[in-house]
């Protein structure tokens, strides 16, 4: 037998070793797996509303109901909407295999297709940009995708578009500040999509935060109580504008992907 209080003891001697606070905890979205040391795993953990998952790349999916993932620390209550149907998820990935990749992929070839793209290759880059963002925190780096096109060119349609295609997880905004969108993402993984871009006062502000985000660099920024604050974007950011804005700065703010609407 063992007194209360030295169990209560040893609990808080053991979760003093690992220091949660805001930045600590993975909110909705997809990351990369980790072990319990910290080192990376071949897996992906997603965050949804209330629950997570794990894919392990053995074609199963195992649900998570406690906000804990190996080494991560999970946040289910920041997936304001559920973005993902766990049976649904497991019965495509028990099927998938290379035939199924294809025609997913042919599918989504067709349904952007009719968009007047300014190039015959965009379609096909566009579909693989967004098959990359769902899992935007996982790669070394990441490109900055903007819309360019004349008023009525359909960027509003194809940014709605995309909304239903990344659905809960999606963060479409308009004429927002470079602080409420980084506000707005907290730790999560939600997909970034700013509209009317050119009427922002803040384009500048909102270009240099996302120019960090394509290596994951970290942004410090000073207080009143003299504790800096760390922060750093690991997204795929897409912007639709008439003009995005770089003519007088360089143009790899927004990394290399940009395409117009005719």
């Amino acid at each position: 037998m063992v007194g209360f209080d030295e169990v209560r003891q040893s609990i808080s001697l053991l979760s003093g070793y690992k220091q949660i606070d805001e930045q600590t905890e993975l909110g909705a979205g997809c990351w990369g797996g980790v072990t319990e040391d910290g080192s990376q795993h071949k897996s992906v953990v997603m965050v949804g509303n209330r629950e997570a998952a794990e894919w392990n790349g053995a074609l199963k999916l195992e649900r998570i109901i406690h906000p804990r993932c190996k080494g991560h620390l999970l946040d289910f209550d920041s997936a304001g909407k559920p973005w993902y149907d766990f049976a649904t998820l497991a019965g495509y990935l028990e099927g998938a295999d290379q035939q199924f990749a294809v025609s997913t992929m042919n599918e989504a070839i067709t349904l952007f297709e009719p968009f007047w793209w300014g190039h015959s290759s965009s379609v096909v880059t566009i579909v693989g940009l967004i098959l990359a963002t769902w899992v935007q925190s996982i790669w070394d780096f990441r490109p900055q995708v903007a819309i360019v096109g004349a008023t009525n060119s359909g960027k509003t349609v194809l940014f709605n578009t995309l909304v239903s295609i990344f659905g809960g997880l999606s963060l479409k905004s308009s004429l927002s500040t470079a602080s409420g969108i980084r506000q707005a993402i907290k730790t999560s993984s939600q997909i970034v999509l700013c509209d009317e871009f050119e009427d922002s006062k803040f384009r500048v502000e909102i270009l240099e935060m996302l120019r960090t985000s394509s290596r994951g660099d970290k942004i410090l920024r000073g207080t009143t109580n003299q504790r800096g604050v760390e922060f750093g974007l690991q997204h795929i950011a897409w912007v639709a504008a008439i003009e995005v804005g770089l003519k007088n700065g360089p143009r790899t703010a927004i990394g290399s992907s940009c395409w117009n609407c005719r």
